[in-house]
């Protein structure tokens, strides 16, 4: 007569219970920082100039011409930057240009300000702070920053590494070139409709 150990089935239960949670936690953990229309890499300047989208909201009426989102920063380790070009179209004025960002970190870094490679400061402006915990935190601070023209222009010549500060940390991320020229094209070409 074959005898059951109920003490044994309920350490395996225990056991794949403890690994079914593992996997679960472990694939909301990936998930939670790769969004998928976030892109690692800056494709060619035609292929930028194809994902530039123009919004235009007839009640308030203005429209925002925008990027999609690039991963800015050379790895995804403890600190990552997530930006997109976007510029405010508004009737009978010139377009406000932008860069808006998303800085994912481990802890709180409480940024508050952007400078370039140059030493030049940006019209910083802090939009939101999202936390998530998942047995560790998760903290993403979302920012924009005003970019004049004429530094545009500039930045579609050369890379150009920006840092962005706060209490706690610190990142360096590199506008590519050929980001800052496609949206440079599509400003160029933009005629506001409104």
């Amino acid at each position: 007569m074959n005898r059951i150990n109920i003490m044994d089935n309920h350490s395996f239960i225990n056991t794949v219970s403890a690994i079914i949670l593992g996997v679960t936690l472990s694939g909301c953990v990936a998930t939670a920082h790769h969004v998928s229309y976030e892109k690692k890499e800056i494709p060619t300047k035609k292929d930028i100039i194809k994902d530039i989208s123009y919004d235009y909201d007839k009640f308030q009426k203005h429209g925002w011409l925008y990027t999609s989102q690039y991963y800015l920063t050379e790895s995804l380790n403890d600190l990552s930057v997530i930006a997109r070009y976007r510029a405010l179209y508004q009737k009978n004025k010139k377009p406000i240009i932008q860069m808006s960002a998303r800085l994912d970190s481990f802890d709180w870094c409480y940024i508050n300000s952007v400078y370039d490679q140059d030493g030049g400061e940006y019209d910083f402006k802090k939009i939101d702070t999202d936390v998530k915990v998942y047995g560790y935190t998760l903290t993403s601070e979302l920012f924009t920053f005003s970019i004049p023209l004429q530094r545009l222009i500039e930045l579609s010549k050369e890379n150009t590494e920006f840092k962005v500060v706060g209490q706690n940390c610190q990142a360096i991320f590199t506008v590519d070139k050929k980001l800052s020229a496609a949206f440079l094209s599509a400003i160029n070409d933009k005629i506001p409709t409104e």
